[in-house]
Order: structure tokens, then sequence, then C-alpha cells
């Protein structure tokens, strides 16, 4: 999963095309498998979770969401629904509407309380569903298990490393300072993409407590990790990482260095003033901007991104 700054651009460009076309999603648990004990109202409303209108699924999950713990049942179902993109229609007046059964299925589990906490976070570790991964994460966030971690904590010892990746990125989107050591432990993960989600997920956290295994992992063989990790040292905002993320301006990867200039402009410190404007002259249109940003932030000062102009500047 790349969290660093251009990829969330492309993501968010496939999201708004996906909510602009049509959407049809169900469970992929077969229909059959709705348990026989269900109460009736529960078993009529998950069965138009399997409906082939998205106005249909969303009333369905905002349905069970009010019948609260009688529809346990519908949890599993409910979950799946959480991998559903939001579908753009319009009324008989011709005013757009967006209907999202993602939306209400989270809020459904959500007043479901604590109890969903375990059947969710194995559904997402598992699941190769950014919409799923996300959204489960925001349930967890807000449900605040005293198990959370313990249950991912026990899915980083997992043999696949999707399940890691996923346990990693949802670790990092609980925000919170007691997650960091298991994030740090992860940066020695064998796989790529769960250094990188770790790395992310630190920045999350702001800890000061990671910022020196972050400068460790500005020298990981993955440039993924590195770019992640010098944007989760931006997020510190710490002076004590200035000079590592000044030697990573030189990185062959050119995500790297733009993310590594765009942190030292969150930082502002003014050691990085020099660096960044021979930066100016990078080959890479992204790590031009990004070291003009940068130089913006810290000297309120606006040349264009002409290195000439910023040189005869700080000459001064």
């Amino acid at each position: 999963m790349k969290v660093i700054k251009p990829v969330l651009i492309i993501m968010v460009a496939m999201s708004l095309l996906s909510m602009t076309s049509v959407s049809f999603a169900q469970p992929s648990i077969p229909k059959e498998n709705i348990p026989y004990d269900v109460p009736e109202d529960v078993k009529k409303q998950i069965e138009r979770l399997y409906s082939s209108s998205a106005k249909e699924r969303q009333d369905a999950a905002y349905e069970l969401g009010e019948m609260g713990s009688r529809a346990m049942g519908a949890v599993p179902f409910l979950i799946e629904m959480l991998g559903e993109e939001s579908v753009i229609e319009h009324d008989e007046s011709g005013t757009t509407v967006v209907i999202s059964a993602r939306r209400e299925a989270r809020k459904a589990l959500k007043k479901m309380g604590r109890v969903i906490a375990e059947p969710l976070i194995e559904a997402a570790v598992r699941s190769d569903n950014y919409s799923l991964l996300s959204q489960a994460s925001r349930i967890l966030r807000g449900v605040k298990h005293p198990d959370t971690v313990n249950f991912l904590r026990k899915s980083l010892e997992d043999s696949d490393s999707r399940v890691r990746k996923n346990a990693v990125y949802i670790l990092g989107e609980l925000k919170d300072f007691y997650v960091t050591e298991i994030l740090v432990s992860a940066l020695e993960d064998p796989d790529a993409d769960v250094r990188a989600n770790a790395a992310y997920g630190l920045g999350r956290t702001k800890d000061a407590y990671a910022i020196d295994p972050l400068i460790t992992a500005l020298g990981d063989d993955d440039a993924d990790v590195r770019a992640n990790a010098a944007l989760a040292l931006g997020s510190m905002e710490h002076d004590y990482a200035v000079e590592p993320l000044i030697s990573v301006l030189a990185d062959d990867d050119t995500v790297v260095r733009a993310n590594a200039a765009q942190a030292l402009g969150i930082i502002k410190d003014r050691r990085a003033i020099e660096p960044l404007i021979t930066l100016l002259g990078d080959s890479e249109i992204e790590v031009r901007a990004s070291a003009h940003t940068a130089l913006q932030a810290i000297t309120d000062q606006n040349l264009g991104q002409s290195k000439q102009e910023w040189q005869e500047w700080w000459g001064k």
C-alpha cells in the first residue's frame, strides 16, 4: 500500500472515478449461508444486502444498524459491505444523491460496539480491499476495544505478509502512542510493504520515540520505506531529523527526494535552505515543486522555482 503523497493523489482520483460509475457489490458469503437462527426481520435485511440496487443495500445496512445487538448475525455481511464504493445517482428532481451502503454499514457496526472488534480485524487483515481496510480502521478507532492492539499484535505473527501489512496499517490508523513499540518492531519485518506501512503508521503516532528508528529506515533498501520514513519524520516536526533528511535529498528515488524536501518544509529549520535551493536544479518536476514549497515555508519568501533567484537572495 503506497501512502506517500503522489500515490495518495492517484488513490483519490480512482475513488472519485468509482463514485461516478454504477458500483454493484454483494457480500461474497453465499446467500444460503445466512444463519438459520437469526430473527426473521434481520434475515430479511441481510437478504436485501444482495440487491442490485445501491439504494436498497444502503437502506438495509441502515435498518440493521437500527436493530442493534439483535442484528449480531449480520456482522460478517456488514463487514463485507465496507468494501463497497459509493455511487452517485440522481433523484426524480435531478438532485445529485450519494448512495453509500459502506457508510451505513460502518455506522451499524459501530452501534454494535466492542463485540465486533475481533471479527472485524480478522476480516480486515485478510482483505485485499483498501476500502474495507480503511473503514475497519475507522471503526476500530471509534469502538476502542481494550484488546484491539492484542488482536493486531497476534496478526503480526502470521506467515502471510498481506496479513502483517494490513495489521500494521490498522495499528497506525489507531493514532495512539501505545502502538509505537509494535510499529518500530515492524520496521524490521522481512517484507518491504510491512516496513513501509510501519513507517507510515509511526508518522501518524507522532511519537518522538520513533525518530531514531525512522532515521535508520531512511537507509532501507526499499524506496517506499525510505519515502514513508521521510514523511513520518516530517510529521514529528523535530529538528533532530533535519540533517538525516538533508542527506536523503540526494537519494536515487524521485519520491524519496520529494518527500524529504516536504518533510524539511514542515520542520522549518534554516539549515535546510541551501540544500533545498540546490534541489531546485533537480531533473524531476515534483522534486523541484517540493523544494520550492519547502523553501517558501521556511523563509516566507516566494521567488518561484528559479534556482538562480534563490541563490542570489540567499547570498545577500
